[in-house]
């Protein structure tokens, strides 16, 4: 939960800059690693891997940048929350020929089914509707910095709550 809750105050601060990429992804996130011990890991300081060599905006010319920055947050968060990348959920293979794994929609949709399993893991609405707001309810467009108010309110202090860091 702690771990959810420090993804989405980077997402809040660095999204929409060169810092973090509109399609990041669960591999892009690093943990240091202790240099004396290797299985030792640093599970409170992660950082997000960035590639400066793409010129920004050259990633998903056709989609808005807003939109898939909030569903790739929904889509980590899901995966911290069960342990496993998206890709694994039985949802994935079971399109039934109605949507192609590689388009963006089909992670979105296989998404939000999975989210609905939420509550089975984790107590309270919170991690949940954190979780939904990304995948159904987030700005499509970056018009303005409203979106920075409503990103606080309804993930980043959900997700605190549920970390009890508030």
């Amino acid at each position: 939960m702690r771990l959810a809750a420090m993804l989405a105050s980077a997402h809040l601060l660095y999204f929409c800059t060169h810092w973090v990429p509109d399609r990041w992804r669960l591999q892009d996130i690093c943990f240091p690693r202790e240099q004396q011990d290797a299985s030792g890991v640093h599970v409170d300081m992660p950082f997000i891997l960035a590639n400066f060599q793409e010129p920004l905006g050259i990633q998903n010319q056709h989609m808005p940048a807003m939109d898939q920055g909030f569903v790739t947050l929904g889509i980590i968060l899901l995966e911290l929350c069960f342990g496993r990348p998206l890709e694994t959920h039985e949802m994935w293979s079971k399109s039934n020929g109605v949507l192609n794994p590689a388009d963006p929609f089909h992670r979105q949709y296989v998404a939000a089914q999975w989210a609905k399993a939420i509550d089975l893991v984790i107590d309270g609405p919170e991690y949940t509707n954190a979780v939904e707001w990304c995948l159904r309810e987030a700005p499509t467009e970056n018009k303005d910095e409203k979106w920075r108010q409503e990103f606080a309110m309804n993930v980043l202090g959900p997700l605190l709550k549920s970390a009890n860091l508030l």
